[in-house]
């Protein structure tokens, strides 16, 4: 029973994180360069208080010798697979991230970990079409179609 509510929690806590994850990639979308986030990056971008309630929470940023079953990191990753545009990996041999002032080295030193970034042009993209949709949608007066 606890492992069900704990996959909801993380659940949850994953769908409030996307429009801070996606504050953090569309900031770094407007250099020149469109840089990728590890969700360690993304993490320690967050606002403060986001990122220390979510540490908290969870009980640990996440990386190796974390010993929790859903670290901060991995809500985060969540998050970051539903906004992003864009994702590729990168291998992390001898790779170490900083997150909230402290070293964290990803769990695994063997499996490439994900990196994610915006394409301002795909959402803008998004955006349009989702206006258009919602333009062309007319609400049914009312007796039409019965």
């Amino acid at each position: 029973m606890a492992k069900k509510k704990s996959a909801k929690a993380a659940t949850t806590r994953s769908q409030k994180l996307r429009p801070y994850v996606k504050k953090v990639l569309r900031e770094a979308a407007k250099h020149p360069k469109r840089p990728f986030l590890s969700a360690f990056q993304i993490l320690d971008q967050l606002e403060p208080k986001v990122r220390q309630k979510l540490i908290r929470e969870t009980g640990s940023p996440g990386g190796h010798k974390a010993y929790v079953r859903r670290a901060a990191s991995m809500d985060v990753k969540d998050a970051a697979r539903a906004v992003a545009t864009e994702i590729v990996y990168l291998s992390t041999s001898g790779v170490e991230f900083v997150v909230n002032g402290k070293n964290v080295v990803p769990s695994s030193q063997q499996n490439p970990i994900a990196l994610y970034r915006m394409d301002p042009t795909v959402v803008r993209k998004r955006a349009a079409k989702a206006a258009t949709k919602k333009a062309t949608k007319r609400p049914q007066a009312s007796g039409e179609g019965r």
